[in-house]
């Protein structure tokens, strides 16, 4: 019973290791689905830092005088460039954020699944344990016994002399 207990117990640790593995991978993928979409909000706040800069100096040159409609429509085309530059930067965040959902529930759920495999083994140690002291006791209850039947042969066995 102590082998089969032992082996169930490295089958389980075995188990958990493979799982842990499996965590450590997909660490990686959540951190690698992190990196991508910091770089895609890296791009949208260099775009709305662009127009922000932009914005400035179209101001100064606005006050600096008066100017032609082709210049006034100029500005205004490429402040809609801006928005739509930056809508789209914003769009291309959208794939990067579910990957990252995405790979996070994954990992959610191999630490469960770790969790789960930890339970196991701790309750096979458990088990294992409480056989060998169910074993160690029923050894103790049969050496009394041994030494009470012992003890019963000795006081009885005056007795059966005097019989005879």
């Amino acid at each position: 019973m102590d082998r089969i207990i032992a082996k169930l117990t490295r089958v389980r640790e075995m188990r958990r290791d493979v799982v842990l593995a499996q965590v450590r991978r997909q660490e990686a993928a959540v951190e690698t689905a992190r990196d991508a979409l910091r770089r895609a909000e890296a791009e949208v706040t260099r775009l709305i830092e662009a127009k922000i800069a932009a914005g400035r100096a179209l101001t100064s040159q606005m006050l600096a005088g008066p100017h032609s409609a082709r210049e006034l429509a100029g500005a205004g085309i490429d402040w809609q460039l801006f928005d739509e530059r930056i809508a789209a930067a914003r769009e291309r965040t959208l794939p990067p954020q579910e990957r990252l959902r995405e790979e996070t529930q994954k990992l959610e759920a191999l630490r469960d699944a770790l969790r789960r495999a930890d339970a196991k083994r701790d309750q096979a140690e458990r088990t294992g344990e409480r056989l060998e002291r169910m074993a160690a006791q029923r050894a103790e209850a049969a050496e009394e016994a041994c030494a009470e039947e012992a003890a019963l042969r000795t006081a009885i066995a005056p007795l059966g002399r005097d019989d005879v």
